[in-house]
């Protein structure tokens, strides 16, 4: 999909009366979207899908789902995945050079806070999303002043207001830096600088006629000597979830992040 993207503003200018006004133009190019795509497949026995309760086939179909979802956050987030063509995107954080946390405390949050919002503001562009793990959603939740008020009243480990911005907390998180010592990246971001493709939800098909490796890393193409397990030969239920995704930073600028963060005090 061809999305058009405009790369320097139109102007405009005072005119005075019975003037001509100025015409102004634009730079237009496009950015193309391509179909990516995230699938699993899961394989039951008829007897298990037939006896269980409640029914195992709807418990792997939500699991699945779920997998589908946490692979897409990952993905989204990881500033060591590069696009890969024709199979994946690359994440909005790749090729950012982030600001590294100088420390836990507050007033050193705010110093690092300033530095990436000066980044931002040199390409004129104004974050309004921040994305962090619920861990540092929860400590942050928990600083107060030296008076006992909270400094982020708005803020809970689910989420909520954060400076102004509106925060996504979740532990579905990924990258080079992520575990609970060596802290996590907070990602700040303009939300309608993110072009999104997305179909709204995953798509579940059933089988049981199909025909496949049962791998984890099946083989592409298959060759002659790959054995393939008939579903129905078997006595099997294949489960299959798709979801078609892609995005894409408008601006590269759009997004900035610190990394290594562990704020607490």
């Amino acid at each position: 999909v061809a999305v058009p993207r405009m790369t320097g503003g139109m102007s405009a200018a005072w005119v005075g009366e019975n003037k001509s006004a100025p015409l102004s133009a634009g730079i237009l190019d496009s950015v193309t979207l391509d179909h990516f795509k995230i699938a699993g497949i899961a394989a039951l026995s008829r007897e298990l899908v037939q006896l269980s309760n409640p029914a195992a086939e709807t418990i792997v179909r939500d699991d699945l789902a779920a997998a589908v979802a946490q692979l897409a956050d990952n993905s989204f987030t990881d500033e060591l995945r590069a696009e890969v063509a024709a199979v994946s995107p690359a994440s909005v954080t790749y090729g950012v050079t982030p600001v590294v946390a100088t420390g836990t405390t507050y007033a050193l949050f705010a110093a690092d806070f300033r530095n990436v919002m000066g980044t931002f503001l040199l390409n004129n562009i104004t974050p309004d999303t921040v994305i962090m793990s619920q861990a540092q959603a929860l400590a942050f939740s928990l600083i107060e002043t030296s008076l006992g008020v909270r400094r982020f009243p708005g803020l809970t480990m689910t989420g909520g207001e954060f400076l102004g911005m509106n925060c996504v907390a979740s532990e579905n998180l990924s990258g080079s830096d992520y575990s609970p010592a060596g802290g996590t990246s907070i990602i700040f971001l303009r939300a309608s600088e993110i072009m999104l493709a997305d179909d709204g939800g995953v798509e579940v098909d059933v089988s049981t006629e199909a025909s496949v490796q049962m791998d984890s890393a099946p083989t592409d193409p298959i060759t002659a000597s790959q054995v393939l397990v008939s579903f129905w030969q078997q006595g099997l239920v294949g489960v299959r979830v798709t979801r078609m995704v892609n995005w894409r930073k408008r601006r590269p600028a759009a997004v900035h992040y610190i990394s290594l963060a562990n704020y607490v005090t």
